[in-house]
């Protein structure tokens, strides 16, 4: 019965520890919004998550998420009709250039950023 136990843990553990790809998500803008309306929608969702927000620019903003021991560094380029998130870098993700791919955990924090964009661009600005 413990070597059982001690397998499925270890299942449990690799597949926790799985890679998965980072593609880039790109995000409509569902209503007419100026930039920096857009970019407003941006840095609060980021910072509602616990990102870091850092302006690079017209169209542009670095975010820095922190968590324990992970670090992820992502660009948000975005227009008045679209955003698009992509990987810049990180430190204990896993990461490998090869193959394009992350930790597993790195999708979920995106995709969470993601949706709390899209809906800070839907409230009233």
């Amino acid at each position: 019965m413990k070597k059982v136990l001690l397998a499925a843990t270890l299942v449990f553990a690799a597949a926790a520890c799985a890679t998965r790809p980072a593609a880039p998500i790109t995000g409509n803008v569902p209503v007419e919004r100026t930039l920096k309306q857009v970019e407003a929608a941006i840095a609060r969702a980021a910072v509602a998550r616990t990102w870091q927000v850092k302006n690079t620019g017209a169209g542009s903003v670095e975010l820095t998420l922190v968590n324990r021991k992970h670090t992820v560094i992502v660009d948000v380029k975005y227009t008045k009709e679209a955003y698009t998130i992509a990987y810049k870098n990180s430190v204990n993700m896993k990461y490998n250039p090869a193959n394009n791919t992350i930790h597993s955990k790195y999708a979920n924090w995106v995709g969470n950023l993601r949706l709390a964009i899209d809906q800070e661009l839907v409230k009233t600005p």
